[in-house]
């Protein structure tokens, strides 16, 4: 197998976008996913994602464009692109596991500054405390 990388990035929802179709965009990536070869988390606290993604660099890259390009996502930004370890997939059993947080969480903060942290390792700190739905 090759090399394995992951990303993870934050955005907010698009203002014409309603929320409730989530679940549904949610149930097409799953798919996607599988195809890909990527997994990961998906997080949405009412006005802002956070997603990991982590697959082959083929794959991974373009999926990072084609949510980049997507208008349901404003202020898009990469908060951190890696390599991956052989055997280290955080989430080697999920195409996408989904959270959704109230919208009074304030867990996506912590992303908006990292200061000397890894987006990924906020990430780790936080998703024992991530409830998983199916979407």
């Amino acid at each position: 197998m090759g090399r394995l990388y992951y990303f993870v990035y934050t955005s907010f929802i698009a203002a014409d976008f309603p929320p409730q179709e989530i679940p549904g965009v949610v149930r097409a990536a799953l798919d996607t996913n599988r195809r890909l070869g990527l997994t990961g988390l998906l997080i949405f606290d009412g006005l802002r994602f956070c997603q990991y993604l982590e697959g082959p660099s083929a794959a991974l890259g373009g999926m990072l464009t084609v949510v980049s390009r997507d208008p349901r996502h404003v202020r898009f930004q990469v908060r951190e692109h890696a390599t991956l370890l052989p055997g280290q997939r955080r989430f080697a059993d999920s195409p996408l596991a989904y959270c959704r947080l109230d919208s009074q969480a304030t867990a996506l903060d912590e992303f908006g500054n990292l200061a000397d942290r890894s987006a990924a390792s906020v990430l780790d700190r936080l998703r024992p405390t991530l409830v998983l739905e199916s979407p």
